[in-house]
């Protein structure tokens, strides 16, 4: 399954990407294997699926390949011991900048702020997180009662308002609103 996923994002690519990109792509494939190793998710499943799934999913929407590569990496501060620093070293600062952006905070009244703010900077992250809540819903299930329905809520009020404006395919805007609905 995760070689699946790794093909399809490396395929999607192929002959649209230069060789430089299609090595920083294969940089993050073996990162996040690297990074991720023993983690699981509530589902039981590899945590390292998930950044894949996320990077299938900009495929979907239409992302280019450093904003796909940027998706794998999306959770790597929150989530492993690797440092800012040490995603500017490997990738340069553009990708230090949107694995900062999108972090999140203790709040997520602070995370939401975070994000518009990066979003006006560059308005990929945006995508980066829908893709990466869209994915979190699909295994929602795994969740207790009260995070489902808060979950549900904040995507319904926060992410899909502003998947419109930033041209999320209409399937995939649809997804989302049917599976947050689903637990309201």
């Amino acid at each position: 399954m995760i070689q699946n996923y790794k093909n399809r994002i490396r395929n999607h690519f192929r002959g649209k990407a230069s060789r430089q990109e299609m090595l920083l792509l294969e940089g993050a494939f073996l990162d996040i294997d690297h990074l991720y190793q023993g983690q699981f998710r509530l589902s039981g499943l590899p945590v390292v699926l998930h950044s894949l799934r996320v990077g299938a999913l900009l495929c979907l929407a239409g992302a280019d390949i450093r904003t796909t590569i940027a998706g794998l990496l999306h959770d790597i501060l929150e989530d492993t011991r690797i440092t800012s620093g040490e995603i500017r070293q490997g990738y340069g600062n553009w990708f230090a900048y949107m694995s900062n952006a999108l972090k999140k905070t203790n709040h997520s009244r602070q995370t939401h702020q975070k994000l518009l703010q990066a979003g006006r900077q560059d308005i990929r992250s945006l995508m980066i997180k829908f893709c990466d809540r869209l994915d979190n819903m699909r295994e929602i299930q795994w969740l207790p009662e009260h995070k489902r329905q808060r979950i549900s809520r904040e995507t319904l009020n926060f992410y899909l308002p502003f998947s419109a404006t930033i041209d999320i395919p209409s399937d995939m805007q649809d997804e989302l609103k049917s599976l947050a609905n689903r637990f309201l």
